[in-house]
This record gives structure tokens, C-alpha cells and sequence, in this order.
């Protein structure tokens, strides 16, 4: 069953999603659904406690925004990949370990003004 409700968007973001649908022949409202579905699975750690695992992708403008946090979260980094691509460094974080001090690093990656995106692997909590 299909529930329908209206959203209000960034004209920039209708005009992309506009484009991407007649690229790809993918009506919106199938973007929108797989859009906010992925979402919602990568951020259902913050709803519901659980053992997890999975890769934390950072981009970062500036050498150094993450210096030391390899350390502040070694309880759950198990491994980090580290690269510089022009003046900009991208990392990858492999962790397992609870959701909380996961999304802990995650939380603190964004504070030091880099992007970030977890991808959880295996089972996802409902």
C-alpha cells in the first residue's frame, strides 16, 4: 500500500531530481521512496541500540580535520584507509562495536566540518 503526502523542496534540489529522473527513466516519487529508504536505514542506529558493524566514508577539505580520532575511537575503528585526492582527504573507517559510540564518530566527524557516510553492513536493526 502507497500513502501519499506532499513535500516541500529546494527548487535546486527539484530542478536535480527532475534531471536524474529522465536520465535514468525513474519516476520521482520511486527516487524520493529509495532516497529516504536508504536514509532511514543508515540512520536507524541512532533509533535503535545494537551491535553493528560497517564503513564510515569521510571527506574532509583540509589535511588534519581528523587527526587523533583514530584514537578517540579505537574501541570501535577496527581499520582506517587513508588518502589525499588534490587538497582534499578522504578517509575510510572500518568499525564494529555498539551503535552509539559508532554514531558517536560519526557525529564527531561532522563536527570537525567534514562530510560523512556510513554504511552499515550486514543486518540492520528494524
Amino acid at each position: 500500500m502507497k500513502r501519499r503526502f506532499g513535500i516541500s523542496i529546494n527548487e535546486s534540489i527539484a530542478k536535480m531530481l527532475e534531471v536524474l529522473s529522465n536520465q535514468t527513466g525513474v519516476n520521482r516519487s520511486r527516487l524520493i521512496e529509495e532516497a529516504i529508504k536508504g536514509y532511514l536505514e543508515d540512520h536507524s542506529h541512532l533509533l535503535v541500540p545494537h551491535d553493528c558493524k560497517g564503513i564510515l566514508v569521510a571527506h574532509c577539505p583540509a589535511s588534519g580535520q581528523l587527526s587523533n580520532i583514530t584514537e578517540e575511537y579505537s574501541e570501535v575503528i577496527v581499520a582506517w584507509l587513508h588518502a589525499h585526492l588534490n587538497e582534499a582527504c578522504m578517509e575510510a573507517f572500518f568499525a564494529e562495536g555498539e551503535s552509539r559510540k559508532i554514531m558517536g564518530l560519526y557525529s564527531e566527524i561532522l563536527k570537525r566540518g567534514c562530510k560523512g557516510r556510513y554504511i552499515p553492513v550486514g543486518n540492520v536493526p528494524p
